[in-house]
């Protein structure tokens, strides 16, 4: 026999695991916010299952007289939305605590659900932030940097249009990088800027699965190797597309007889960590994180982007690692002080480390036939996407570690 209250128990979990994963949640976070929610209900027995594109969770209260009940959730889209993911780990910790009722429960999540993002001009003025400061990263002058801004504003607006009409993700990254592109091109033709490697490596970061890569290698060392292959399936599609879209720009352009120039990253310490904090800031707009930590979030962007400038000349994949740990750690702390899913600030701290431009000089090479070359540059790539996520993953695994012992500590003591 059915009971109604466990019914919607597993209802009131479920939703909450479908708003995270649909926000970008990691898969532990979500299966640990259903199993949470669960056993506060009093439900011994739960097991829940969730992927990129879908969540199972089976309650069993143990009763002689209870069924075993089992919920699947599809996930259709899914787009990254920390305040979204923020506001259910809030929502968990309060029902957990308190006697938050199941009906209210079920009303605040549908609020959260319903939740609009950032005004259009905001998310337009956050994808200016982060193509002209990463322009500014790379060298590009402050010309360069300025028409990077315009052409971020440009492409991330046609991302908007487009997602009006449903147009999926790969068709929309491979057009607005190939606008992007265009726009670059076009500026340095008309001597207006001197670097079209800057410009459009700056816009390319807006559309770079940079979440995604991230949590698909975090799923593989947790054991989630479903997740981890579906997210990086995904996310070297979308790779793909974006690297296609700019190079068949490039490769076009070259045919006419015209030449890209490339990028080289700035050296000065003081102006890379605020030029990181910048394009950091710029991300939390977009990713719509909470508008309260949007300051401490642009803060471990910048010293994570700081440690990798000073520790480049042990090797970008060293300093990739390294500079994934600052961010890792100051997450960590920033979550415990603030009471915050580490996730908000995580995932914007680590953007600036993701390593858009290789995807660009890979396709770059690839068009010019030096396909060694591409394959070592998207070796690479590849190698730098792992030190950061096994950066984050290490620090995450040590302070677990350390808390660990230091409340086995406490109980021997006491």
């Amino acid at each position: 026999m059915i009971n109604p209250v466990q019914k919607q128990v597993l209802q009131l979990a479920v939703k909450a695991g479908e708003i995270m994963m649909q926000s970008g949640a990691e898969i532990y976070r979500v299966e640990d916010t259903i199993s949470r929610i669960c056993a506060a209900c009093r439900i011994p027995n739960v097991e829940v299952f969730a992927t990129p594109t879908g969540v199972f969770v089976s309650i069993d209260p143990g009763d002689e007289d209870s069924d075993v009940l089992t919920y699947i959730s599809r996930i259709h889209s899914s787009a990254v939305n920390l305040n979204k993911i923020s506001d259910i780990n809030e929502f968990s910790r309060v029902f957990t605590t308190t006697d938050l009722s199941i009906e209210d429960g079920l009303k605040e999540l549908d609020t959260i659900a319903k939740q609009k993002r950032y005004p259009v001009p905001v998310r337009l003025l956050g994808a200016g932030l982060v193509s002209a400061f990463f322009c500014a990263l790379l060298s590009g002058s402050l010309v360069d940097s300025l028409c990077s801004g315009l052409i971020g504003v440009c492409s991330f607006a046609l991302s908007i249009f487009l997602y009006k009409y449903d147009i999926n993700y790969f068709i929309r990254g491979f057009c607005c990088c190939a606008l992007a592109t265009v726009l670059a091109l076009l500026s340095v033709s008309l001597s207006i800027g001197s670097s079209a490697g800057s410009m459009v490596i700056g816009s390319l970061m807006l559309f770079v699965p940079g979440a995604a890569i991230t949590n698909a290698i975090r799923d593989f060392l947790y054991g989630d190797m479903l997740s981890g292959v579906a997210r990086m399936t995904e996310a070297l599609v979308i790779a793909v597309s974006l690297a296609t879209g700019a190079g068949i720009v490039i490769k076009l352009w070259s045919i006419s007889g015209m030449t890209t120039q490339t990028a080289s990253e700035t050296g000065n310490m003081a102006v890379a960590l605020l030029m990181g904090l910048a394009a950091t800031f710029g991300f939390c707009i977009i990713l719509h994180a909470p508008a309260k930590n949007m300051l401490v979030a642009s803060i471990i962007g910048g010293v994570g982007w700081g440690v990798y400038q000073l520790c480049n000349d042990y090797g970008s994949i060293v300093a990739c690692f390294l500079g994934a740990c600052a961010v890792g750690l100051l997450s960590d702390i920033s979550s415990r002080v603030f009471k915050q899913a580490s996730t908000v600030f995580t995932i914007p701290g680590i953007m600036p480390l993701v390593p858009g431009a290789g995807m660009y000089y890979t396709m770059l090479e690839l068009i010019n036939g030096n396909l060694e070359k591409a394959a070592i540059t998207g070796a690479e790539t590849i190698f730098l996407a792992w030190a950061t996520a096994i950066g984050l993953l290490t620090i995450g695994s040590s302070i677990k570690i350390f808390l660990a012992i230091r409340r086995k500590i406490l109980r021997v003591t006491k």
